[in-house]
């Protein structure tokens, strides 16, 4: 575990795998090991297979300071402490360090939030759309469900492509669609971590004015969530669809 000051763990590394994570591992053969830590926080929370254009999920750098680091090993553990230090060649002093950190944690947590929203989304537009299909594969008719489902489907999708430039799906089709919130506040990492200084007064201002925008399509979210879809599982709930829909297979042509 690798900390702050208070203790506070800043990220965990181990020697076992983890596919999800897509962490380096420790090494824990017999005898001395090395592990190098980029210094780095966690990551925003991706889409997965999103095109973006400029904008980056990568977690800020551990600012010069004291830090921790801890090792566990078979129940047991050892913890030292460590400093980070500045670069002597620059002059930026610690209060503009920290300003630059705290503002990129903020983009960074923007940037998970919309996201966090999107893949909910897509989730709700999937599950929809799947069981409106099966209830068509299967001959289970009613039409309110039907019609509720495309409804639902429709303004979830209104607000993703607010949200997300779902036209984009190669490197260069940003050129011919627009960039969207998401990917427009994800861009500000670059701006805010191009040099060693504090942030302008324009990066926080962009910021707001992203968040600002988002939080409108959130609110309209929050809306569909607690009307819309309540009232679309009231729907199934009341037709009594059942859990498990057998859909009659294709009879095959004798020759």
């Amino acid at each position: 575990d690798y900390m702050e000051a208070n203790g506070n763990v800043i990220k965990s590394f181990s020697s076992k795998k983890d596919k999800k994570k897509k962490e380096p591992t420790v090494n824990a053969k017999k005898g001395m090991n090395r592990f190098v830590w980029d210094t780095r926080y966690p990551d925003a929370k991706k889409v997965p297979d999103a095109v973006m254009w400029g904008g980056s999920h990568t977690g800020p750098k551990a600012i010069p300071g004291d830090y921790k680091v801890r090792l566990k090993v078979n129940g047991k553990s050892q913890t030292h402490a460590f400093v980070i230090e500045k670069d002597p060649r620059i002059q930026t002093t610690q209060a503009d360090f920290e300003a630059q950190f705290d503002l990129l944690m903020d983009i960074r947590n923007r940037t998970s939030e919309i996201n966090k929203k999107i893949l909910t989304i897509r989730s709700i537009k999937k599950q929809v759309n799947s069981l409106t299909e099966l209830m068509k594969d299967s001959g289970f008719k009613n039409d309110e469900i039907k019609d509720a489902g495309e409804d639902l489907f429709k303004s979830l999708t209104e607000i993703e492509e607010e949200l997300i430039q779902v036209k984009s799906k190669s490197g260069q089709d940003p050129l011919n669609y627009p960039i969207k919130l998401d990917n427009k506040i994800a861009a500000l990492v670059r701006v805010v971590s191009g040099v060693d200084a504090r942030p302008t007064a324009q990066s926080y201002g962009v910021l707001d004015d992203l968040v600002s925008q988002a939080q409108i399509h959130y609110k309209k979210l929050d809306k569909i969530l607690t009307d819309d879809l309540f009232k679309f599982n009231n729907m199934v709930s009341d037709a009594a669809v059942p859990a498990v829909m057998i859909v009659p297979s294709e009879m095959s042509k004798e020759r």
